[in-house]
């Protein structure tokens, strides 16, 4: 099985210009430079839009695909559905996350959340959710409360208690705060190493929750677009953001516009994907 760590930026509209900015790679030289491997609906891959990936301690890689979970291990696609597994209520898979002890949590169009330990994978029951409210966006933190971040219910925090999920509750610094809805799957819920909680908001920018308590960027604070897709946090401890306005970097309190090569267009950051923790 290959198992890889990886960076990787996705771009709508100009990918070389993003990926020059990318960790590791030479803006000297083309994305066509570099060896590529593709894979599609021939090999095993549901032939839909891919909506989020992560990557498991075993070495597998999982895809959030509109017709199911679709699992790699180098060389071949497994798919696991509602035709395979009762588990999923939707073969819509919108989110996902590697947790601890090798966990994958995974978030369904109807509102489900699913997780996969072991051999198993396993739907946990919300006993708040009365409609089919999308999950956009789901993170493990370092504590192991679950947040989800769903289409029309904005952000919950949960904890897990047998095939169960009980409400946590938001921390004091986010009552009140309205976040927006999201409107699509985006990786918008990040912990960075130093336990710092990033959400990336669709329309109201970045915010950021530590023990100092939350801090809110937008774009009279540098950020090229209030519609953030995702971030991600580099080897280097720089923050990567992917905008409607392209990539720009935290570090140190500050923010930064990375700036695509002289003449290309500004790209759409929609994925931003770092080394798995």
């Amino acid at each position: 099985m290959r198992s890889s760590r990886f960076f990787i930026v996705l771009a709508c509209g100009l990918l070389s210009a993003a990926a020059a900015m990318a960790q590791g790679l030479d803006p000297g030289k083309k994305t066509s430079q570099y060896a590529t491997e593709h894979w599609d609906h021939e090999d095993g891959l549901p032939p839909v839009q891919i909506y989020d990936v992560a990557q498991t301690p075993d070495g597998y890689l999982w895809l959030a695909t509109g017709d199911g979970l679709a699992r790699f291990d180098g060389v071949r696609f497994t798919v696991f559905s509602s035709l395979n597994t009762p588990a999923f209520t939707s073969d819509d898979v919108f989110a996902l996350d590697a947790g601890s002890e090798g966990r994958l949590w995974i978030g369904t169009s109807d509102g489900s959340v699913l997780v996969r330990f072991g051999p198993r994978i396993d739907r946990l029951v919300d006993p708040d959710r009365e409609t089919e409210d999308g999950v956009m966006a789901i993170h493990e933190d370092r504590s192991g409360d679950l947040w989800v971040w769903r289409d029309l219910g904005g952000l919950a925090r949960y904890r897990t208690s047998g095939a169960g999920l009980v409400d946590a509750g938001l921390p004091p610094e986010l009552a009140g705060v309205a976040l927006p809805p999201q409107q699509i799957p985006r990786r918008s819920i990040y912990e960075d190493r130093a336990g710092r909680l990033w959400l990336a908001s669709q329309g109201g920018g970045l915010y950021a929750l530590d023990a100092e308590g939350l801090r809110h960027f937008t774009t009279a604070d540098g950020l090229s677009d209030d519609f953030v897709h995702t971030v991600a946090e580099d080897a280097d401890g720089n923050l990567r953001i992917g905008s409607g306005g392209g990539l720009d970097r935290y570090r140190d309190g500050e923010l930064t516009t990375m700036t695509p090569p002289p003449g290309s267009p500004r790209a759409e950051v929609m994925v931003v994907s770092s080394p798995s923790r």
